[in-house]
């Protein structure tokens, strides 16, 4: 998110320093696209996580809001099927290449849950604090507990204010109770609340 302070310091310069900086076009695909060639094949898993690591990321950066680019999958969008925004929706369109796949329309992806849990956890929060890398935690005005989005290296810990009796809330919104001390992050955001 570089370049979100780049942008904050040339409105700062032009005494323009209270504009809200939204980013209205994130997106990343899954599948296999026919193009751009080269496009790495990502699963619905990392679509999902980086959805979540994209919008924590941007938060964090006092982006103001955060939007997908595209919540229902294009077909052959700009004249190409199977091309990047024929696959970087939230919700399968089931014509052409998903057709063939037995895929229905209004099929959910991993992100759509993903997200689903990200807005219905974070909503209204009013500050981010990055307590480690890649530990931020959420804090909210009317009286809820921070909650925590968090993701490492395999082994690493959680950040030293996380302590205790925890619920952890996977991407697709299941929980599980542990002790914060038995709880390992691994590549893929979870969230965090203490008990």
């Amino acid at each position: 998110m570089n370049y979100v302070g780049k942008y904050r310091d040339m409105l700062t310069a032009n005494d323009m320093e209270n504009v809200e900086i939204w980013m209205t076009e994130s997106a990343t695909t899954t599948g296999t696209l026919a193009w751009p060639p080269g496009t790495p094949v990502q699963t619905e898993e990392d679509q999902a996580s980086a959805l979540v690591k994209r919008f924590v990321a941007a938060l964090d950066a006092d982006v103001e809001r955060v939007s997908w680019a595209r919540p229902y999958e294009n077909c052959n969008y700009a004249g190409v099927e199977g091309g990047y925004f024929d696959n970087t929706g939230l919700v399968y369109n089931g014509l052409g290449q998903e057709s063939q796949r037995g895929i229905t329309s209004g099929t959910r992806k991993t992100a759509f849950r993903a997200y689903q849990t990200l807005a219905s956890r974070l909503g209204k929060c009013f500050d981010v604090e990055v307590l480690a890398p890649n530990q931020y935690e959420f804090s909210f005005s009317d009286g809820r507990q921070p909650f925590y989005v968090v993701w490492g290296e395999p082994g690493s810990m959680l950040a030293e204010g996380i302590t205790g009796p925890v619920t952890i809330t996977t991407l697709d919104g299941a929980n599980s109770d542990v002790d914060a001390d038995d709880f390992s992050p691994g590549p893929v955001p979870v969230f965090v609340k203490k008990r």
